[in-house]
This record gives C-alpha cells, sequence and structure tokens, in this order.
C-alpha cells in the first residue's frame, strides 16, 4: 500500500488536493418532497448520502447486498432523521441475475426515480476474487454491476424526465482518482479481467471504467434530460477499506469522513448549479469539476466499446 500512496503523493492531477466546499447540504439543498431517490451502498458514503437526501423530504431506496447491515444502516437514518420513507432493496452487484430481481423489486415499488446514485463498490480485494458470473470481483462490481442495474431502471428515469422540470433527472457514477491507475490504453477488451495484473491496476480499471460509462450514458441520453457524471468523492475512512492491511484500524486517523465524501455526491445529484450541459463531467473534492487524469478518459470510441460490452455480457448470463 506504501507504493500506492507515494504515487499519488507524486502525481498531483490524479490526486487533486480537496479544497473546500462552496455547497452546504443544510444550507443549499432545497426540499425535496415527491422526489424518489435510489442509492447503492448502504454504508459509509452511501448511508449519508441517503441520510440527507431523507432529511430534505426525499424518499429514498438503499440498495445492498446484506440485508441485515442495511436494515441496520436504515434504522439508523431514520432515528437520526425522525422521517421514515427509506427502504431497503436487496441487490447484490456480483450476481447479474440478483440484479435483475432486484431492478424488478424495486420498480415494483416506485413510480418515479429521480436520481440514482451508484455509490457501492469494492477497492483491492485479493487478485483472485470473482463475481457470481465468473468476472473479476472489481470490474464485476464496480463497472458491470453498476451498468447493468442503471440499463434496467433506465426506462423509469427517461419516464421521470419527461415529466419533470428540465436538469433534474441525475445520474451520478461514483469513480476516484484510482482511475488514474488504470493500464495506459485503458481497457484489453481482449482480457477484461485483467488476468496476471494486481489489484491495484484492476481497481483503476475499474474506476475509469465508472468514469467512462458516465460519459457514454450522457452522450446517449443527455437530449432526453439525464445528467450522467462521475465523482471522486476523496480518500474517505469507509469500509471500502477492509482488502487493505490494516486499512481499515488506521483509515479513521488517515483519510477523510463520509459527511465530506457525500458531499460531491449530493452536489452532483440536487444542486441546480448542475445542469445537462455538465453531463459527463467528473467532479473532485469538494463540489467541483476537474479533468480526469488517465489519457484515456475522454476517448469515447474506448467508452461506447465498454458499454456494449457490459451489454453483451448481460445478454450472454442474463437474457434479453
Amino acid at each position: 500500500m506504501s507504493g500506492i500512496i507515494g504515487w499519488f503523493k507524486r502525481n498531483s492531477k490524479a490526486n487533486p488536493k480537496p479544497q473546500p466546499s462552496h455547497f452546504d447540504p443544510e444550507r443549499d439543498m432545497g426540499d425535496l418532497t415527491g422526489k424518489v431517490y435510489l442509492v447503492t451502498g448502504a454504508a459509509g458514503i452511501g448511508g449519508e448520502t441517503a441520510r440527507v437526501l431523507l432529511s430534505k423530504g426525499a424518499t429514498v431506496y438503499l440498495a445492498g447486498r446484506n440485508k441485515e447491515k442495511s436494515e441496520t444502516a436504515i434504522a439508523e437514518i431514520k432515528k437520526s432523521t425522525g422521517k421514515d420513507a427509506c427502504h431497503f432493496v436487496q441487490v447484490d452487484l456480483g450476481d447479474l441475475k440478483a440484479i435483475k430481481a432486484g431492478a424488478e423489486s424495486f420498480l415494483q415499488q416506485a413510480d418515479r426515480l429521480d436520481a440514482l446514485v451508484l455509490n457501492a463498490g469494492t477497492m483491492a480485494p485479493p487478485p483472485h476474487m470473482k463475481t457470481a458470473d465468473g468476472y473479476d470481483l472489481q470490474f464485476g462490481t464496480n463497472v458491470l454491476g453498476h451498468h447493468y442495474l442503471t440499463v434496467l431502471l433506465l426506462p423509469l428515469l427517461l419516464k421521470t424526465a419527461k415529466s419533470s422540470p428540465p436538469n433534474t433527472v441525475r445520474v451520478v457514477w461514483l469513480s476516484s482518482s484510482g482511475h488514474a491507475l488504470a493500464p495506459g490504453k485503458g481497457f484489453d477488451f481482449d482480457n477484461i479481467n485483467l488476468d496476471k495484473h494486481n489489484r491495484w491496476t484492476k481497481y483503476g480499471s475499474s474506476k475509469l471504467g465508472d468514469l467512462v460509462l458516465a460519459k457514454e450514458l450522457d452522450r446517449r441520453h443527455r437530449a432526453d434530460g439525464i445528467i450522467s457524471v462521475s465523482v471522486h468523492p476523496g480518500v474517505i475512512a469507509t469500509e471500502l477499506t477492509r482488502y487493505i492491511p490494516l486499512g481499515s484500524r488506521f483509515a479513521p486517523y488517515l483519510f477523510a469522513s463520509v459527511k465530506e465524501g457525500a458531499l460531491s455526491s449530493l452536489w452532483t445529484a440536487t444542486s441546480p448549479e448542475v445542469t445537462t450541459e455538465d453531463g459527463g463531467k467528473y467532479a473532485v473534492p469538494y463540489a467541483r469539476w476537474a479533468e480526469p487524469a488517465h489519457p484515456k478518459a475522454n476517448d469515447a470510441e474506448m467508452a461506447q466499446t465498454l458499454w456494449d460490452r457490459c451489454s453483451e455480457i448481460e445478454r450472454e448470463v442474463v437474457g434479453a
């Protein structure tokens, strides 16, 4: 891990120094009554994002793999806000068939979706770990899982955009400054699992994937009223560090808080400052735009190929 930290210290563009936020959720977020948000990942940044949205009157769905942990988080969120409109949706992002079942469950409960916050993910697990469908755990969860969930919920997002004021329907993809660790050519579509690469290269590739999929969704659906952006939340103390030796023990002392980590997600998901003209952009700490560090981050052809490759895998595993 020391080598990774040293790399980021030497590469300021890859990991820009956090700047004070002009955006204060308590001050700047208006009443969200009547709006519906789905956030993946109940712990850490996802839980804080859901808490703030709920406190402003939104109906929030938290999607997670572990029902017991998610419902415990939801109970705490309800208690802290005094509001009850926070619900659990079981979604295992490492299992495409489970994603389909979770999306269908959500669609039976909600008749609109104002923003989808693709927050969950995994970082640097042992390289041999795979999803239920046999894909590298980081690619399969961070990229493929969130792509498939987005595709399944896209009809409801489009429907909501048609009946809502302009610039209000959003998809927020949590990327990372770690996207700069991806291979120089971005993706090897003949070796999508990056076999024989180390876990940090795989992590970088997955976070680059989130970033370019946000751009591709913008290219496909900006004209339909959907704002699609990616976010580097900052180096935040969450369960994401569980695969790093001693990471969970020391993270609270080394990294920023989940309250800070949720700032850019909340800004991009709710602020009227963010419009369709910002589609495809990359937000960094806190609540500001920046250029991605990877040289292939703006490669439109690569983004389109990745989107299509994800769709091919989903058809192979789940069917039409």
